[in-house]
């Protein structure tokens, strides 16, 4: 497997499967972080969504589809 190390996985051909595997893993995650209007400033987050999505999911809290005229905004 690739080390964290960004530089190791740079040095894989493109196809290379744990190349792969690391961008989606690493790169995915980070984007996901900013996506999520956290920010750029965001290093890393105390739980995982998936993780607090189950646990909101168990605590009966569900998720409301925005209102389509803030959306316009």
């Amino acid at each position: 497997m690739v080390s964290n190390d960004p530089v190791s996985y740079k040095a894989l051909p493109c196809e290379d499967e744990d190349r792969k595997l690391f961008k989606e893993e690493v790169h995915a995650r980070d984007a996901m972080n900013v996506i999520a209007c956290e920010g750029t400033e965001r290093v890393e987050r105390p739980e995982m969504y998936k993780q607090s999505q189950i646990r909101c999911d168990r605590a009966g809290f569900k998720q409301l589809p925005l209102d389509p005229e803030i959306v316009k905004r």
